[in-house]
């Protein structure tokens, strides 16, 4: 967002939040079609289908947050109505029309979104001048009710874990790519 002239005053515009989730939205379609058209992490299935595995660190739900604590409802509203958020969060919450969760896609690759809401680790927090230094716990509370609202199921990686080689693993393990 700095690229863009974007500060930490504008965490709370419709014009940041937006920037955000455009990018957001244009890096996961990006990424979605390298991997589904160039590259597949094989992990036998029961039946010989492999899973394809993509891996975000946010998702175009972040901005959405951010806009939900900042502006008021109707501006949330004019957000969510952009070009392809609708298929994002059908694609988060397992009712994509191109990969149900649960059933396999027309190119036989098990599609099962997992959400994973990570708590902020305070000593990790770092002020680039940019980032909205909000307090986690408050952000966090926020994404539960927007997730909810949403009908998007999700996991809570608490900052509990700490470790990063710990944090790696807890996710490997509740993906079901490592037993």
């Amino acid at each position: 967002m700095r690229e863009q002239g974007f500060t930490r005053k504008d965490v709370g515009t419709l014009e940041m939040q937006r920037a955000i989730l455009r990018a957001q939205l244009h890096a996961e379609e990006n990424a979605l079609t390298y991997l589904m058209s160039n590259i597949r992490r094989k992990r036998p299935q029961d039946d010989g289908s492999s899973v394809s595995v993509l891996l975000c660190d946010r998702c175009a739900i972040d901005p959405i947050v951010y806009a939900t604590m900042e502006l008021p409802g109707n501006l949330v509203d004019d957000l969510m109505t952009e070009y392809g958020l609708r298929d994002a969060l059908a694609r988060y919450s397992g009712r994509s029309k191109a990969s149900t969760k649960g059933n396999f896609s027309e190119k036989g690759t098990y599609i099962d979104p997992l959400v994973i809401l990570t708590d902020g680790v305070d000593e990790w927090r770092v002020d680039d001048g940019v980032r909205s230094l909000y307090d986690p716990k408050t952000v966090a509370v926020t994404f539960r009710d927007v997730l909810a609202r949403l009908k998007i199921s999700h996991l809570e990686l608490g900052e509990n874990i700490k470790d990063i080689e710990e944090r790696v693993a807890w996710v490997m393990t509740a993906s079901g790519l490592k037993d």
